[in-house]
């Protein structure tokens, strides 16, 4: 029995100690040791509780980064997608300036080809 001993173990003790001056001091003194116990196990799961908690919060950050980075890249890729796209339909207008200007020969029947490919992916430009 120091001062430090929690308050329900003090209080069995002195129960246990009494000459049984209540029929019931014994059972009482079990029982406050009982929820000493629980109260003792309630907080050791509650200290495991915050440490999943921050383990998830750590876990959960990782995964924000990673979103994060993975966004970048598709807005990227969607980028290089509307740069291309762009360039296509440029070369498209200079296949069919070409094909205009100089009119048919075995070089105008490649920009035809080339052209109408352009339309086929891009579609009508």
């Amino acid at each position: 029995m120091t001062d430090k001993q929690p308050t329900a173990l003090r209080l069995a003790d002195a129960m246990e100690g009494s000459d049984a001056e209540y029929p019931d001091d014994l059972e009482v003194a079990a029982e406050l040791r009982r929820l000493h116990t629980s109260e003792r196990e309630g907080w050791r799961y509650a200290d495991e509780l915050e440490q999943e908690r921050k383990r998830l919060t750590k876990v959960i950050a990782e995964d924000d980064k990673v979103n994060h980075a993975l966004h970048l890249r598709e807005m990227e890729a969607l980028q290089k997608v509307s740069d291309l796209t762009a360039l296509n339909a440029q070369l498209l207008e200079a296949l069919e300036d070409f094909v205009m200007e100089f009119g048919e020969c075995g070089l105008t029947e490649k920009a035809r080809a080339a052209i109408a490919a352009a339309r086929g992916i891009g579609g009508e430009a």
